[in-house]
């Protein structure tokens, strides 16, 4: 009921972005939930664009990105295009946190997979643990990024690494 009402409402001529926004994110978590991951990813994107300031849907979209960013065997295109979608969602949550815990609540849940599994996640919550003020844990998880390389194609994880060196070097000593 809920997927065929954000529809409707998405039907509507000239319907208002921020209704708009809340209907692309109905249909993504559902989405998510049902595992069609793509759909999801389309979905939040699609939130995003019709609400920047729209945390809960720059929030769901991370995890679906995280998802899909550990999923083997994709392109180095999509793979690339997926870590930039990812770090262009954590530039912007510094803007729009409520409080610095929900940045730890980020971090604390992207850490473990971040260490064994992925540097796309690592770097997510190495940067959730530099906004919640956790200096030294950030520059540790940052650090440990440069050590995984995951499922990802190795041309996608350059430009992790990358960016996971300039924000460690922007910690305080």
């Amino acid at each position: 009921a809920a997927q065929q009402a954000a529809r409707a409402a998405l039907a509507v001529p000239d319907v208002v972005p921020r209704f708009g926004a809340d209907a692309h994110f109905v249909l993504g978590y559902i989405a998510l939930t049902e595992r069609r991951l793509d759909e999801a990813e389309q979905a939040l994107n699609a939130a995003v664009a019709a609400d920047p300031g729209f945390w809960d849907a720059r929030q769901l979209l991370l995890a679906v990105l995280a998802e899909q960013l550990a999923r083997p065997a994709q392109t180095a295109a999509r793979c690339l295009d997926r870590t930039r979608n990812l770090i262009e969602q954590l530039g912007a949550l510094p803007a729009l946190a409520q409080d610095r815990g929900q940045f730890r609540e980020i971090a604390d849940r992207f850490a473990p997979l971040g260490q064994t599994t992925n540097p796309a996640l690592g770097l997510l919550a190495g940067l959730g643990y530099l906004w919640a003020g956790d200096t030294a844990r950030a520059r540790a998880t940052l650090a440990a990024v440069e050590r995984q390389r995951g499922p990802l194609p190795a041309a996608c994880v350059a430009p992790i690494l990358t960016q996971a060196r300039v924000w460690r070097a922007r910690l305080p000593s």
